[in-house]
């Protein structure tokens, strides 16, 4: 760890906060809930500033801190409204309540993958809206690549299948 300078966090602020952001946004579905962890991220970072070999890792870092703290605030949330739930009950829960709610920004193409168990979901946005590689991800999400790999490829299956599902109920609805 270094103390890190203010121009030196102001300048990691600009390039990652966004990043950041969005993979909030996208696992707790509210703004300010984002917004707060982009926050609580960057204390961290500020607070312990970790020297790392590359950019890349500084950047992963950001992103599990982002992650880890995303999960905490769900289950917190979920604590509270019902204790006695399982943590993957919880996060598959929040789903209904959480997206139902108006202020959710996420557009109609990202609403399809929050359908998809958070086990998948993640993986898939990471590698599709992020791009990041699969290494890149298992990084991220403390995973091997092979399992990163086994992952995107059943997500992109149930996603397909919910997409498939879709079309079927527009035609459906076209006909009746």
């Amino acid at each position: 760890d270094h103390d890190m300078s203010e121009e030196e966090f102001t300048q990691l602020y600009n390039r990652y906060a966004d990043t950041v952001y969005r993979l909030s946004l996208f696992i707790v579905g509210q703004k300010e809930d984002a917004e707060d962890i982009v926050q609580q991220t960057f204390t961290k970072l500020y607070q312990h500033a970790p020297i790392f070999a590359e950019e890349a890792q500084r950047k992963a870092w950001l992103l599990k801190t982002a992650k880890n703290a995303s999960y905490d605030l769900l289950k917190c949330a979920e604590r509270k409204k019902r204790s006695w739930e399982t943590e993957e009950e919880a996060l598959d829960n929040r789903k209904q309540q959480v997206y139902r709610e108006p202020e959710s920004v996420l557009s109609g193409e990202t609403a399809i993958l929050e359908e998809i168990s958070d086990k998948y979901r993640v993986p898939l946005y990471l590698f599709y809206y992020e791009e990041y590689s699969t290494g890149e991800i298992a990084d991220i999400l403390k995973l091997s690549e092979a399992a990163v790999r086994s992952r995107l490829s059943r997500g992109r299956k149930q996603l397909e299948k919910k997409i498939v599902g879709k079309v079927h109920e527009k035609d459906r609805g076209k006909r009746a």
